[in-house]
């Protein structure tokens, strides 16, 4: 299947994109969310990977171009910073699902794989912790005593 992939983190977008290519899946990278809606409309696609979080609203509008040009392009948002609103925002747009970048790799994979294939679409997992109140506490602050335990590992 061809997968248009949308990620701001050039590393996670390499590496999530590799697994995807050893599923036998042609993956197109792109850097931002307009150049998403381009790829979208130049080459049927079966699904777009789109991270919202660009610091505007880019990522929000292209979703939105995304569903209402391209119906036949399944479309799963990827996010790292929970933020209840949005997610609820993205939910009722009709997205297939809303994928956690906190599950790591082959988590993000296999949730990946059971949407496509028709599970009933979803936010994975359904859940609010702390994680944002921290990011937004984080501040100034130097070394990585404020990381979770998945962005030590990560680096």
């Amino acid at each position: 299947m061809r997968i248009v992939f949308c990620d701001r983190h050039r590393l996670f977008a390499e590496s999530f994109a590799h697994v995807l290519e050893t599923l036998g899946h042609d993956v197109w990278l792109v850097a931002s969310p307009e150049e998403a809606v381009e790829a979208v409309a130049a080459q049927p696609t079966g699904a777009c990977l789109l991270e919202l979080e660009f610091g505007d609203e880019r990522g929000l509008a292209a979703l939105h171009t995304l569903q209402s040009a391209h119906p036949e392009t399944r479309v799963v948002v990827l996010y790292g910073a929970e933020d209840p609103r949005l997610l609820e925002q993205v939910l009722s747009a009709g997205v297939t699902g809303v994928i956690s970048k906190e599950q790591g790799l082959e988590n993000v994979s296999a949730t990946l794989a059971r949407l496509m294939n028709g599970a009933p679409r979803s936010r994975v997992p359904i859940r609010f912790s702390g994680l944002t109140a921290r990011r937004i506490m984080r501040g100034p602050q130097r070394g990585i005593s404020h990381l979770t335990p998945r962005e030590r590992d990560a680096l």
